[in-house]
Parts: C-alpha cells; structure tokens; sequence
C-alpha cells in the first residue's frame, strides 16, 4: 500500500510567508503611492461626525443648497468607521489603516491560490495593485474592494461546504451599509451560479445545463439580495442607487465615471486583465471549464462600462488563477520570502515615524477655503467646487455653501451651473440670485474677472484660488 504523504511544516510554512510579503508589500507601496487626499475623505468625516452625535439618515443637516431635503444616507457605517479612526490617531492614521485595509484584501485571494504556480499569482498580484489604484485615497469604496474579495472567497469554500453560503445574507446586509458597490457581488454570484447550471460534466466536451448544482448559489444569491435592504434606508436604497445611475453630470465631473474606453488607464487595465484570462484559459487542458470564462467575460463587460469599474478586475484575476492554473507548490526559501516581508513591514513604520500627513489635492484650495470660512460674506453661500465643499462641511460647518462633494445629492442642472459659474459662463448667472451666492472662491481666472464684471469684488487672492465678494 501507498505510504501518506506528509506535509513538512517548512511546506506549510512557505504559502503563509509568501501571503504575509505580498500583503505587507501591497500596503507599502499603496501607503507611499497614495500622494494627496480627495474631497470624499472631508464628506465623509463630516457626515460621520453627524452620525456618531446621533443625527437621523433622513434630512440633510448641512448647509447647502440640499438643506432640508430628503437624504439617502446609505453608507452611514463607513461614514461612522472613519470618523472614529480619525478621533483616534488623525487623518494621517486613516490613511495608513486604508492601506492596510486594501492590503490585507489580498489576504484571502492570495492564499486561495496557495497550490497553484507561484509566477501565475505574482501576475494576479500586479493586477490587483493596479484595481487598488482605483480606491487608492481613502473612501467608502475601499471597503466594498474588501467585502468584495471576501464574497470570491467564500463562494469558493463553499463548493466543499455549502453551510458557508450561509456566510453570504450577512456579508451583503453589511456591504449595504458600507458602501453601494454590492453589485459587483451580486454579479459574481450570479456568474458563477450561471457557471454550475453549465459546467461540463461526466467529460463530455459540450456543456449540459443542470439546475441543481446552482440552486444552492442562487438561493444565497436571492436571499443576499433581499438582506441588501436591512439597512435604515430600507427599500428607499433602491431610490439611492436610481439617483445615481440618472444623474448625467457624474461623467463631466470626475474620471472615474467616464466610459473606459476614454480612461486611458483604466482601459490600460482592462486590456492586460483580458489578456492574463485568455492565457489563463488557453493554458488549461481540454475540456475547458466554462464557469471561470463566464465570469471573465462579464466582469470585462462590466469593467468595460466606466473607468470605475475596473477596480473589480485584479480580485477576479485571483479567482481566474486558482480556477484555470496548474497546481504547483511556492517554494520560495523562507530566507526570502520573510526578509522582504519585514522590509515591507519597515517601509510601513518609516512611513508613519518619518512621512508627514498626505496633503489635499491642489484643487481642494483649502487655505483659500480657510481664508473665506475667516472672511465670510455679509449673506448668502459660498460657492466652491464640490471638493472644497466637503472640506468646509468638514472644517467649518458653520458656514453655508452651495454644494458638495455628494455628487449624487444633486441634480445634473445643479452640478453644471455650478461649474460653469465658477468657470465664468454667462449663461448660468441667474444661479447666483438663485443660491443667494454671497462669495466665490474659485481658481479659474476667466470666472474671477467675469464675476467682477458682474458686481463682484476681489476680496482677496490665497495662492491661485480667487476669493470674491457680493458688493
């Protein structure tokens, strides 16, 4: 009879080394990478602020020009989560748990692939740094890159234990109230429950679709959808998420709504997932399993509508390893494999000894921001981009301003009139009647003498941010 084999604990060792440098390096190298901090920290504090003192999820407490009205707080928890890292340790503590918050993502991923080539996961590994990328400045969605590589993981354990798709409802009813990106789950679950009904099976080369091996997917499938709605928005978080989907303005404002083909980045991105999943299928022994093609392909489809969506690329390209690669065993020495993780591990203490806070992004203009919350007009709002908004929601709550950075809180008609006027187009002038504009800080010289020619007075200039006033 065949003697067991028995697994040496250098062997188990290994995978955990290997797992532990390239959580370590991925935080490093995304701590370091992240330069400036955008205007979704500053709302995001702000609105935390509101909900740890116990305000409601249902009127908007700030002072723009959405004051009063109804509001789909859905991320709340998020919200409530960075508020209480930043009374702890500051900004500059927020930004270091975030990169280990995406860094320890990988954790789950990366040892799911433990027993395939090692190359092959390094490959993964470079994808997920670029979707990484995507959520690099802290922010809700890096918790929802989070939850969802803990769906991939669990969808995959469950395939020897289907007790763990029980894991599902709560992982969902969670994501709900951390961020909206929980479609991103729902379609990977579909996918793969797709991938059951119409797996080869008995070696045939042509798929039979079957019913039954998918039923336990899809009914975890349907009953994470119906958990979506255990959060205080209830069934209002369907509204939430049609605001978003109909706002047109979102595409004009920031680059990661715009379509990937014009991201060039992000379409960068999709071309080298694409490629690593078609050498990956094509390396695979006939017949090919169908289930990881099926998800390839509609996770391609779906990243291929806005650059944002790429960010779900380098997690799937994880799960494309340990589906289609050939088994293989990590057998880098642990003289190298531990000495770089500790030097990851370093790099992350240097950081947070010897590396001051990140600064605001330029456009933010918070010294000017500072300056017209010390120098407010004698009425009205200030109108500001979306970005230095949030930041005076956050810094001076007191002081009325036109919008913010909660993009989906307004109209399309709101967001670009806004702009525009910043930009000095004569055609919105009327907003400014409107929205009781009483200053403007804007950075656009064209806006700034247009809105002098228009009765208002240069108030001051904080280094390219104009600062104007109501006469």
């Amino acid at each position: 009879p065949m003697r067991p084999v028995t697994v040496r604990a250098e062997t188990r060792w290994r995978p955990l080394a290997v797992v532990a440098f390239m959580v370590s390096m991925a935080a490093a190298i995304l701590v370091y990478a992240n330069r400036e901090l955008a205007g979704d920290l500053f709302w995001l504090l702000a609105a935390g602020r509101y909900v740890s003192e116990g305000g409601d999820s249902v009127r908007d407490p700030f002072l723009t020009i959405a004051h009063g009205g109804h509001w789909y707080n859905q991320q709340w928890l998020s919200e409530w989560l960075i508020y209480q890292v930043q009374r702890l340790g500051g900004i500059k503590l927020v930004s270091f748990l975030y990169a280990l918050l995406l860094g320890g993502t990988l954790a789950p991923l990366a040892w799911g692939c433990r027993r395939r080539r090692l190359a092959l996961t390094l490959g993964a590994f470079v994808l997920f740094l670029g979707s990484a990328v995507c959520v690099l400045q802290p922010r809700a969605a890096g918790l929802s890159f989070l939850a969802f590589a803990l769906v991939i993981a669990v969808v995959y354990a469950s395939r020897g234990r289907r007790r763990l798709l029980l894991l599902l409802p709560p992982l969902f009813a969670l994501w709900a109230n951390l961020h909206g990106a929980f479609v991103a789950g729902l379609l990977f679950v579909g996918l793969s429950a797709m991938g059951a009904a119409i797996a080869r099976r008995g070696g045939t080369r042509l798929p039979r679709i079957s019913l039954r091996p998918a039923l336990p997917l899809v009914g975890a499938g349907v009953a994470a959808a119906a958990a979506l709605l255990l959060t205080p928005l209830g069934a209002g978080l369907l509204d939430y998420m049609s605001q978003i989907g109909q706002n047109e303005a979102l595409p004009l404002l920031t680059h990661e709504w715009l379509p990937t083909w014009k991201h060039p980045a992000a379409l960068a991105l999709l071309i080298a997932f694409c490629a690593f999943a078609t050498m990956l299928f094509r390396a695979h022994p006939k017949p090919r399993p169908l289930a990881p093609a099926l998800v390839a392909i509609g996770f391609a489809a779906f990243a291929a509508t806005t650059a944002r969506q790429t960010v779900w690329l380098g997690p799937v390209a994880f799960h494309l390893v340990r589906e289609l690669a050939h088994p293989g065993i990590w057998r880098v020495p642990r003289r190298v494999a531990i000495p770089a993780a500790l030097a990851a591990v370093a790099a992350l203490a240097i950081w947070w000894i010897g590396v001051p806070p990140a600064p605001t992004q330029a456009g933010m203009m918070t010294a000017g921001a500072d300056y017209a919350a010390a120098h407010p007009p004698r009425h009205g709002r200030i109108l500001t981009p979306t970005g230095t908004g949030s930041y005076m929601l956050w810094r001076h709550p007191d002081v009325p301003v036109v919008v913010d950075g909660r993009l989906e809180r307004y109209s399309s008609r709101e967001l670009l009139a806004g702009y525009r006027l910043l930009a000095g187009s004569g055609h919105s002038l009327r907003y400014l009647r409107r929205w009781n504009v009483g200053a403007v800080l804007t950075r656009n010289r064209r806006g700034a003498a247009e809105l002098r020619r228009h009765g208002f007075r240069l108030k001051a200039r904080i280094g390219r941010a104009y600062y104007l006033t109501a006469q």
